[in-house]
Parts: structure tokens; C-alpha cells; sequence
């Protein structure tokens, strides 16, 4: 039957050991009978200590050595030893000197002795503990929140608030119910409260996170921030809403406040043009007013970032733009000012003018730009034409004062030329009447006197044949000194372009056949009909023409005569409309001209063409009559040995300054 026993108690304690708790059985001497390896580890006794037969009080005074039981280790090891006497059932929680908590408990058996179990609570004191803390903090957080606190039981439907919450909205304890709280939303903010719960609670967002009025207890409405985070059981269901609660009314009545001023603001700015930008550097965001919108004809989706506006901006400006926030970025300057090109709501290439001031934080990041673009393009054209009148009244005066210079330079020449021209003529006349009279008395002459004689005569007259032919062109090139020196323009009147063009080709054409005889050439003529007439002194426009023509009837005949195998003179005259403005332009495939002439040729005496063919004035004076007198454009594109085109562009109505006399 003690075998059986033994046998038994050997199977309890191998199962014992698969436990985590220290079992150790004494007999009512209190020596131990049995014990599982728990109960070492726990006690921290030797395992050779732990064997049958070992008296509880060498247990005692293992724990006391061990330092226990404190300082009295001999009376605590007296008093625990009497305590096991009394075989009574206890239970305790005891402190090792490791800083282990241990649950004892005593449990006597009946037929003598008691069983002693060990377990290691400290884990369980130690989060017992820590949630006493946590709730103790939440508690002081709870109090000391501005914020009113909620937990909201779904699935019972029972709502708490913190006594901050009942205060800020003037609720008595317990009186404040979630259907109570959600009725007492603004009717305009419900639909938005109740979708910002679906995202969060159908898991689309990690926060639920709503602004919205609500209406105090006495009837008041606020307004409020409102913050919370699901619990969620094993499935993800939300059983649980715990959030906090701002009163956020005066914040939002100083951002009302606030956006009532900008609104005033970008009203004052639109009214004088300028379109309000505001520019995050953070998320690249951009805010662009009302007034851009209706500026550009777009919608906001067409104009949302910076990339958009951007985008429309003259790419060779885009650098320069860029470069102005770059500078922001650097932190080398606050603020910037920059004008340049965009398109405008119909695609027209129109003028910008952009200021801002960057809104940096403590360390100096930009966070913001913040400015105002405005459209120039009407400053910047009349500027553009204050300086082009400025720019014709400078070359005019120049000219004037060339005029005035040429005009007593030719006049002083005029004279002994004149005398020049006259006494070579009549020297001349006179030589061939002396060689008349003379005639008889060279007869009687020697014949190698005679031959000597008749030279020198010969001689006299080629002389004097000289003199009267450079005098006639030094007459020619003083005439057409006094004609580039006159005062002042002549008649303007409304003239019709292509009849203009068509008559001073045809003027030219027949001039050039009379001078060369069989010179051919053929004519391209491609006027439009929508050129209409322009407002022109027609006589100087015609000369114009005649000069520009008659130079590339010249160059295509100097072409024709080189022999070049397969060549066909070609000249071609073009009007278009350009609005209120006109183009001629004159193309001649004729000899062209190298980079070096082109760049001269509209220069006073300067010519391309041989001695006595050329003064050198007619496109200077061309020049002068198309730009200055007329405010327009002359251009010129040529290529050596293939062409040679004039572009010329008037104004439909002439920019030239008359004296009261020559208005008509």
C-alpha cells in the first residue's frame, strides 16, 4: 500500500514539474516528502537541498542567509517556522530579495503535514501597476485637457464625456447622450459629420476628423474641432469611438475675420488689375483669385498649380521668371518683381508684371510666396511707342542736322561747279573755233610740228570732254544732296497700295527697257485685295519703290550678262494686310549681295554700283522716307550670287509729325 502511494506521489510530481508553479510537500514533523523543480527555481534553493527528509526550517535558513528575511534573520525564521506549526490554511504574497513577487499559499493535508505552492506574480503586480499609473495619468490628462473628452459604446449605445466637455457646452452630469449630441448638430453640417464616421469607421481613414456648428445647452452655437480613433473588435468592427472635443469658435471667427479682409484686399488689387496669388513651397499648392480666372477665360481645374500658370508663360521668359523664386528659395532675397510674357485667354502673346514677399519659418525655410500678378501689356506698348517715337525724333533730328549740313555743303559746291560745268563747255567750244582759224596755219606747217599740233588740240579736247563729264556727275550727286536735305514732308493723302505698287513697276520696267535695249526680265506681281489704301505721301512712296525696283532690275540684268547657263531674269512685288499695318515686299533673283554690303547699304554714298552709274543716296534716302517720315520698317535679306528681297512695312496711318502748313 506504500509503495502504491509512493508510486502515486512519483506520477503527481512528474506531472508537477510540466507546471509553472513551485509545489513542495512536507509531513507533520515538517520534513519534506517531495518537491517539483519549480519550487527550486522560485526559492532559488540547490537542487541537492531539495530531497526527501530536509526539515522546513533549513529552507528558513536558506531564505534568511539569502538576506529575505532582512536584518532579524534568526526571529523571522523563528516566527515563520511557528506559523508552519500551526498548520492553518493561509494565503500571502511575499517579496524576495531579487525583487520577485511570489503568491504562497498553505494548504495542511489532513492526515498531517501541508503543502506549500509558489507563484511568480511579479508580472502580473508590475501591469496591475503600470494600468493604476496609466489610469491615474488619464485621469490628470482628462482634467487638465482643454479639450472635451468622449468614449462612445456603440454596440450599447452609451456615451461618456469628461466634466470638461459637459462645461464648455453647459450640460449637467449624465444629461448628455449621443443622440442628444448629434441632434444638437448644425442641420448644414450633419451630412459632413456623418461622412467624415463612414471613411473612418469603413476603414478609408486611420482618424475621423470633422469641423462642424453645434448647439450649446443654452441654445448658442459653436463651433468645434472633432477627433477621434475607433476601437475595433476581432473582425474590425468599430465598437468603440473615443475622441476629444475643441471649441474652436473664436478661431474661426478670427479666420472669418481674417478671410473677409483678404476678400476686401484681392477686391482692392482686382480693381486695379492685379490678379492675388498665393504660393505653398511646402505642397506646391498655388491660390490664384477670382479675377485670374475671369482674366484668362479658365476654369479653376485649367489653373490649379504653379506648373499651369507656368505653362503659359513665353518660354523664353520662363528662365528669367524661374529665376526669381530660385533666388526666394536660396534666402537671398524676400521679395521679388518681374516682368514678362504669357499668353493671354484668346493665345495672344500679352505682358505680365509679377511682385511677391516669401513667408519663411524661424530656420529661414520658404514656406510661401505670397503676391500679385498684373497685365502690362498696354504700359509696355506705350512704352514701346513712346520709345520708338522718341527713338524717330532722335534720327530725325540727326537727319535734320545731316540735312542742313548736306544742303550748305552742296550749295557752296554748286556754285564753282556751275562755273566748272560752264567754262568747260564753252572752252570747248572755244577750242574747236581755234582749231578752225588755226587750220590754214597748221597746213604750212612741217608735217611732225603739224602731227604735234593737231595732238595737242586733240589732247585739249578730251580734257575738257573729262571735265564736263565728272562735272555733270559731281552736278548729279550735289542734286541729289540738295534732294535728301529738303525740309520737311510732303502732302499726306489716302492712296490705294496696290495701284501704288502696280504703277511704280510698271514706271521702272519701262525706264530700265529704254535705257538697256533688249533687256527682258519677268514681272510677279501677287498684290491682296485686303491691303486697301493706307494714309502716305505718295510721290516719296513711289520713289521708294522706284529706287528698290530699279536696284533689282539692275542686279538681274549685271546677272543675266555674266552668261550663266539657264538663268531667267525674275522679279516679284507682294502686298499683304496686316491689320493697321501694310507689307510690300520686293524680291529679285539677281546678283545678291555679301553680309559685309548688306549691313551698308543703307548708308549715305554708299553704292555697289561702277563710277558715274550711282550717288550712293537712293536707299539712304529710301530709308529715311519709310521710317522716319512714315514710322515704318525697312528690311533687308540677301544672299550673294541667288537674291536680294526688301521688306518694307507701313503703318495704315502715318506715324509722321506735320507742320500745321503741310497737313492736308
Amino acid at each position: 500500500m506504500a509503495d502504491d502511494r509512493a508510486a502515486n506521489l512519483d506520477f503527481i510530481l512528474a506531472g508537477l514539474d510540466r507546471l509553472n508553479h513551485g509545489y513542495a510537500l512536507f509531513d507533520a514533523d515538517l520534513n519534506l516528502l517531495a518537491s517539483n523543480t519549480r519550487f527550486a527555481e522560485l526559492r532559488g534553493y540547490p537542487l541537492e537541498m531539495c530531497r526527501s527528509g530536509t526539515p522546513l526550517q533549513a529552507f528558513l535558513e536558506y531564505s534568511a542567509e539569502q538576506g529575505d528575511f532582512g536584518d532579524d534573520a534568526v526571529g523571522a525564521v523563528e516566527r515563520r517556522l511557528s506559523a508552519f506549526h500551526e498548520v492553518a490554511p493561509s494565503d500571502m504574497e511575499y517579496t524576495t530579495a531579487a525583487g520577485m513577487i511570489l503568491q504562497i499559499q498553505i494548504a495542511p493535508i489532513a492526515e498531517g503535514g501541508l503543502l506549500l505552492s509558489y507563484t511568480d506574480i511579479t508580472d502580473l503586480r508590475q501591469t496591475e501597476e503600470r494600468l493604476r499609473e496609466s489610469e491615474t495619468r488619464h485621469a490628470l490628462v482628462t482634467e487638465a485637457s482643454t479639450d472635451g473628452l468622449y468614449d462612445w459604446n456603440i454596440v450599447d449605445d452609451i456615451l461618456y464625456v469628461s466634466p470638461h466637455l459637459n462645461q464648455m457646452f453647459g450640460f449637467a452630469e449624465g444629461q448628455l447622450r449621443a443622440a442628444e449630441w448629434l441632434s444638437r448638430i448644425h442641420v448644414d453640417d450633419r451630412a459632413g459629420y456623418r461622412d467624415a464616421m463612414v471613411v473612418h469607421f469603413s476603414g478609408r481613414a486611420a482618424r475621423q476628423e470633422a469641423a462642424y456648428r453645434i448647439a450649446a445647452h443654452d441654445g448658442s452655437i459653436r463651433w468645434v474641432q472633432d477627433n477621434a480613433i475607433a476601437v475595433r473588435d476581432e473582425v474590425g468592427k468599430a465598437i468603440r469611438l473615443v475622441g476629444a472635443v475643441s471649441d474652436v469658435t473664436p478661431q474661426k471667427h478670427a479666420e472669418d475675420a481674417m478671410r473677409e479682409s483678404e476678400k476686401r484686399h484681392i477686391l482692392a488689387l482686382e480693381a486695379v488689375g492685379e490678379w492675388v496669388f498665393e504660393w505653398d513651397a511646402v505642397t506646391n499648392d498655388v491660390f490664384y483669385s477670382d479675377g485670374m480666372y475671369k482674366a484668362l477665360s479658365l476654369e479653376r481645374e485649367q489653373l490649379q498649380t504653379s506648373d499651369d500658370w507656368q505653362n503659359r508663360i513665353v518660354p523664353d521668359d520662363l528662365g528669367g521668371f524661374m529665376d526669381c523664386f530660385r533666388v526666394l528659395l536660396n534666402g537671398k532675397v524676400d521679395q521679388f518683381g518681374h516682368e514678362y510674357r504669357y499668353y493671354g485667354a484668346d493665345g495672344e502673346v500679352r505682358w505680365a508684371s509679377s511682385h511677391g514677399i516669401a513667408v519663411r519659418d524661424d530656420d529661414g525655410k520658404l514656406l510661401r510666396v505670397i503676391g500679385s500678378t498684373g497685365d502690362v501689356t498696354e504700359r509696355r506698348e506705350m512704352i514701346a511707342t513712346l520709345e520708338g517715337t522718341q527713338q524717330r525724333l532722335i534720327e530725325a533730328d540727326k537727319l535734320a542736322s545731316l540735312g542742313q549740313l548736306t544742303a550748305g555743303i552742296a550749295h557752296e559746291i554748286k556754285n564753282p561747279l556751275n562755273f566748272v560745268n560752264n567754262f568747260s563747255q564753252l572752252s570747248a567750244g572755244l577750242l574747236a573755233e581755234l582749231k578752225e582759224l588755226v587750220e590754214p596755219l597748221l597746213a604750212q606747217l612741217e608735217e611732225d610740228d603739224r602731227d604735234d599740233a593737231e595732238d595737242i588740240i586733240a589732247t585739249l579736247h578730251g580734257n575738257l570732254g573729262k571735265i564736263e563729264e565728272h562735272g555733270k556727275r559731281a552736278d548729279g550727286i550735289v542734286q541729289s544732296m540738295l534732294l535728301h536735305a529738303r525740309e520737311g514732308p510732303g502732302e499726306l493723302r489716302e492712296v490705294s497700295l496696290n495701284a501704288l505698287a502696280e504703277e511704280a513697276l510698271n514706271l521702272a520696267y519701262h525706264g530700265a527697257r529704254a535705257e538697256v535695249q533688249g533687256f527682258n526680265v519677268t514681272l510677279e506681281r501677287n498684290f491682296d485685295e485686303a491691303a486697301g489704301s493706307i494714309e502716305a505721301v505718295s510721290q516719296d512712296l513711289t520713289r521708294v519703290l522706284l529706287n528698290v525696283i530699279g536696284n533689282g532690275l539692275d542686279a538681274t540684268h549685271q546677272r543675266a550678262n555674266s552668261g550663266e547657263a539657264g538663268y531667267q531674269p525674275t522679279l516679284s512685288i507682294s502686298t499683304r494686310d496686316q491689320g493697321d499695318q501694310v507689307e510690300i515686299v520686293i524680291r529679285d533673283n539677281g546678283t545678291g549681295m555679301p553680309k559685309d554690303v548688306a549691313k551698308k547699304i543703307f548708308t549715305p554714298f554708299f553704292t555697289t554700283k561702277p563710277p558715274g552709274q550711282g550717288t550712293g543716296l537712293g536707299l539712304s534716302i529710301s530709308h529715311d522716307i519709310v521710317v522716319t517720315q512714315h514710322g515704318g520698317q525697312f528690311d533687308l535679306d540677301s544672299r550673294e550670287g541667288e537674291y536680294t528681297e526688301f521688306r518694307i512695312v507701313l503703318p495704315r496711318r502715318a506715324a509722321m509729325t506735320l507742320s500745321g502748313d503741310d497737313r492736308p
